[in-house]
């Protein structure tokens, strides 16, 4: 999940690329919520 509680103090959760090819799958988003819900996929496409 995204949310400006982690991203609007510029704090990095991962660093550097993961071992593993991920894929964007879907993003999900509320109304009213400035949280986003970001879904991968492991593997090739």
């Amino acid at each position: 999940m995204i949310g400006n509680e982690v991203l609007g103090v510029g704090t990095p959760l991962f660093v550097g690329k993961p071992h593993v090819a991920l894929h964007l799958r879907d993003v999900r988003t509320w109304d009213g919520v400035d949280t986003h819900l970001a879904v991968y996929a492991v593997g090739e496409q």
